[in-house]
């Protein structure tokens, strides 16, 4: 669930947050802040939302086309891996942009700030030692995965 961590952060902002899972990781996105939880195998996110504020698209390809249609107007689209297309964003009235993280001292000060104050928790699916990087890559891609694969730095 790669956005488990974005979504606790877009609540400890203040948002109304609705999420797109699997039917069995519904408890779990909503004990990481979720107020909506769709089931991406039993319903369609874009009959099930509208009008947001804003789309975090984690996707690309086919899922962010489809979600230009729960955006309201004049809402913006964030894509952490495609930028959106400017000719969509127009037609659709809604802004698009690219995002990545920033390794700068005012962002991460931020971060641990909420992450300090308890709005943000981490939810580790399984340690790995660097050692074992290739085992932890394998587990990404060939299990479900509900939180975050770790790697440890040996003292």
């Amino acid at each position: 669930m790669p956005d488990a961590f974005f979504r606790q952060f877009a609540k400890a902002k203040g948002a109304w947050v609705a999420t797109t899972v699997a039917g069995e990781d519904a408890a779990f996105a909503r004990s990481l802040s979720a107020d909506r939880v769709i089931d991406c195998k039993a319903q369609r996110f874009k009959e099930e939302v509208r009008d947001s504020d804003l789309v975090l698209d984690l996707m690309a390809g086919e899922t962010q086309d489809r979600s230009w249609a729960v955006s309201k107007e004049g809402g913006r689209m964030v894509s952490t891996l495609a930028p959106p297309s400017e000719e969509k964003a127009h037609r659709h009235k809604v802004s698009g942009t690219n995002f990545m993280a920033q390794p700068n001292q005012a962002q991460l000060g931020g971060i641990g700030r909420v992450i300090d104050a308890g709005q943000v928790r981490g939810a580790v699916a399984r340690s790995f030692p660097l050692s074992e990087v290739r085992a932890a890559q394998r587990q990404l891609e060939n299990d479900h995965v509900r939180g975050t694969v770790m790697l440890t730095m040996a003292d």
